[in-house]
Parts: structure tokens; sequence; C-alpha cells
């Protein structure tokens, strides 16, 4: 979906920001191939980020009870975990991946939403004509 959206944005008036971690990509991995394409483009643009400092991670912490270097620590600094582990009401902790934690996101979706992902996520780029 990523490659057919890529492809299609120099005739649409669309942003389409992504994210990714590198480090959890291996060499052989099909988001590496597609970021060699996306490259080459001329309407893209990479942002590398870093992570978030402890400063930032307390800014983000904020009043709530919890130890802003501990948390910085568990997450590595990453702004997702941290937004997933503040959110949770029930302390859980940090998911083990992002996997983890972007499922137990679309998991709190309404119902519509959830069918949208579902949707998105088998679309057959060939019986979609092109914007």
């Amino acid at each position: 979906m990523l490659g057919f959206l890529a492809r299609r944005l120099t005739r649409c008036p669309t942003l389409l920001v992504l994210t990714y971690r590198d480090d959890e990509l291996g060499p052989r991995h099909r988001l590496r191939l597609l970021l060699g394409e996306v490259a080459i483009s001329a309407v893209a643009r990479r942002i590398g980020l870093r992570p978030l400092s402890a400063d930032a991670v307390r800014v983000m912490v904020g009043a709530r009870g919890v130890d802003a270097v501990v948390l910085r620590e568990l997450t590595a600094g990453n702004p997702f975990f941290l937004t997933e582990v503040l959110s949770d009401p029930g302390g859980g902790g940090l998911p083990p991946t992002v996997s983890d934690a972007v499922l137990a996101r679309a998991a709190r979706l309404s119902m519509p939403a959830q069918l949208v992902l579902q949707v998105a996520a088998v679309a057959d780029h060939a019986s979609s004509p092109g914007c």
C-alpha cells in the first residue's frame, strides 16, 4: 500500500507522513526496498529523528507520578512508546514491540475505524484506479 501511495503522490494534493524504526529493519526487509524507491522521488523528504531528550520526556510526563528517567530508559526515548505508556490507564507498562503497541492502539479504535484499517491492509492496488 505504501508503494502504491508513494508512486501517486505527484498526481494528488496529498501529504503522507510515515514513521518507522530503522533499528528493527533487517537488510532484506521489504521496507528497505520501498525506502530505496522513495529516496529517488522528487517529492519525498526524509527526516531522521533522534530519541527524545531527558528534558523532553519530563515535559511529556508532566505531573503524572512517573519517574521520567526510568521511563526514558525503558522506552529509549521513543515518543510513540512514551505516549503509549503514558496513555495506558491500567499502567500495564511498555508493549514489547512496536507491532504490539500498534495493534493495541488499533484495538481501541471504533469498529468503523478498525474496518477501514482492515480494508487498507488488504487493498489491491490493481483494482484501484489511481488518483
